[in-house]
């Protein structure tokens, strides 16, 4: 965007502060004239700081990121939690000091905000993204509220189970924000500074790696017979150099690649898996095993997604 151009969404941000609703923004300007501007962007910009600071374990989290541009919400999204924030803490007739209930609401958003943004991200909340959601989330102070684990595991479990319709044998979905805020939580706490620092990237791998996934499913037919191989519980990330270097191989089965990651810093800190986890995936299939090899599969996700679910909940402290 040039320096001179109108950025549509920071006006639907300060109307989300200011308004009651998205027909507001047509009065937006007379609005503005009620305030001190100058006040008014410096407690915006402070709200803006604050969002980015406890959503940070997510978004700022390295993954397998290359660079910063691609976010992991949409708008609408960002929008609600930040005016929502500006509500908790200001009041618009006396910018100049918090509310009084801050102190204490400020520590609800601290541990809301991010399992909010995150729970949306999952249930695709904003995928329609209906402006008109903001308004009823800022009137009904939606981040406020504490997310139920039952929620959770419902919620979880539902997406997961999603993935179990996929019948992928050539063409592999890649992974998408949903499985990166995801993928996200679970590492923030398992990576080190100096992961987050180092010249050293990340892939987001398929344990049961694509093409090994791909040579088996060859002996049937691709119409009829696939699995879902790109389902979050068969993804982890693994450092870049030594991933690619083992091919279609798994990291079981890469003796080179084992030579350079020991197997059990694989196991703690990338894939929380054990050998024999794997061990179906060198059975030597035939036409009639197609179930056998699902079974096996199948078997394999649900036990990977309970340990990721588990890691999910500690990272982002449900309990």
């Amino acid at each position: 965007m040039k320096i001179d151009e109108i950025n549509p969404i920071g006006f639907e941000l300060l109307n989300a502060c200011l308004g009651k609703s998205s027909d507001d923004i047509k009065n937006l300007h007379s609005n503005l004239f009620d305030i001190d501007i100058d006040v008014f962007e410096e407690k915006v910009i402070e709200t803006i700081g604050f969002v980015n600071a406890v959503l940070s374990k997510v978004i700022r989290f390295r993954g397998n990121k290359r660079n910063e541009s691609k976010l992991l919400h949409s708008k609408n999204q960002i929008i609600s939690i930040i005016a929502s924030t500006f509500r908790e803490k200001y009041d618009t007739n006396n910018l100049e000091q918090n509310k009084k209930t801050w102190k204490t609401n400020k520590k609800v958003l601290e541990d809301n905000l991010i399992k909010h943004y995150v729970y949306d991200i999952v249930r695709k909340e904003w995928s329609d993204g209906a402006a008109g959601k903001i308004y009823s989330i800022l009137n009904h102070n939606k981040y406020m509220n504490e997310i139920p684990k039952t929620s959770w595991e419902t919620t979880l479990q539902s997406w997961f189970e999603d993935y179990m319709t996929r019948k992928e044998a050539v063409k592999i979905s890649a992974p998408r924000e949903i499985e990166k805020v995801f993928l996200n939580c679970i590492y923030a706490p398992i990576f080190s500074a100096e992961d987050q620092l180092s010249i050293e990237k990340f892939d987001i791998e398929h344990i049961a790696t694509k093409d090994a996934m791909k040579k088996i499913l060859k002996i049937y037919d691709a119409k009829e017979f696939g699995l879902p191989i790109s389902s979050i519980a068969n993804l982890c990330l693994l450092p870049e150099h030594v991933n690619r270097s083992k091919g279609a191989k798994t990291f079981y089965q890469d003796k080179k690649y084992t030579a350079k990651v020991p197997v059990s810093l694989i196991e703690n800190k990338y894939s929380f898996t054990k050998e024999s986890d794997l061990e179906w995936l060198d059975l030597p299939y035939e036409e009639n095993d197609f179930q056998t090899l699902k079974n096996e599969y199948f078997d394999f996700l649900r036990r990977r997604f309970e340990i990721q679910k588990e890691k999910f909940f500690a990272s982002m402290k449900i309990t």
